[in-house]
């Protein structure tokens, strides 16, 4: 059946945004930039994984309010999420390679914030490594014994947690050198940077401690044999980040 699908168009219409809402209705046309937005995520993949990470976590937490009622159906589509998600970072390690690479050739000034960089790069090559191995080992790709795929699973896992800490050092740091710089007198050049730069960093940094901070309690949970988290939790923990990740990756789409 999926042979005889018809062959659907790859890029969207050539007619701009501006045109398109001036020769539609009005009650169509106030859509029509949300929707364009919304394809435009779709098509990547870090946005379609943002996308499914914002449905994840709700439906975790909805059938966790809900289960006294069989929802077999939400359970399904849970369990089908979070493998779409892990097929989607198969090819992780080469993001990560570049990571290294870029890292490498332009390093940042501060020792702290490299030594992080290295240790982040160093914990994601690890997570995405057995995280792969893992997977493919749960779908029978490649075989490998139900005792070592589950220490591949806490350790990617534990792999990920580190990850998870490390980056809420580096959002230490960076904030203790920006205070250093204006304790040393050099608030002239903080001052150069324009409003909406530092309102933007300023916000990216509060979502990035965000994230972090909603993760940091789910790194723990599962990089422990048996976390202590409810199901509940878990949702909501991590309904947080993926909210607070959606929004920020909804508006830095580009149409």
């Amino acid at each position: 059946m999926a042979d005889a699908a018809p062959d659907l168009p790859a890029e969207a219409p050539p007619a701009p945004l501006e045109e398109i809402s001036t020769r539609v209705p009005e009650k169509i046309a106030g859509s029509t930039r949300t929707i364009a937005k919304l394809r435009a995520l779709l098509s990547r993949t870090s946005g379609f994984d943002s996308a499914l990470l914002g449905l994840h976590y709700p439906l975790l937490v909805s059938v966790s309010l809900n289960s006294k009622v069989p929802q077999p159906g939400l359970r399904a589509l849970i369990a089908l999420i979070s493998d779409v998600r892990m097929f989607l970072r198969l090819p992780g390690l080469l993001s990560i390679y570049l990571w290294a690479l870029s890292t490498y050739a332009k390093p940042p000034k501060d020792t702290v914030l490299n030594t992080i960089a290295w240790g982040q790069i160093g914990a994601s090559t690890v997570f995405q490594l057995l995280e792969n191995i893992a997977y493919l080992s749960a779908h029978h790709i490649i075989k490998l014994d139900k005792i070592k795929e589950g220490k591949a699973w806490r350790w990617c896992l534990r792999a990920w947690g580190l990850h998870v800490f490390l980056d809420l050092v580096r959002l230490a740091r960076v904030k203790q050198l920006e205070a250093r710089q204006r304790q040393r007198g050099r608030a002239d050049l903080v001052e150069k940077e324009s409003k909406i730069e530092k309102e933007a960093e300023e916000e990216k940094w509060r979502t990035q401690l965000l994230t972090n901070a909603a993760y940091a309690p789910l790194t723990i949970h599962y990089g422990m044999d048996k976390g202590p988290l409810s199901d509940l939790w878990i949702g909501a923990f991590g309904s947080v980040a993926s909210i607070v990740g959606w929004r920020q990756v909804w508006k830095n789409v580009e149409l």
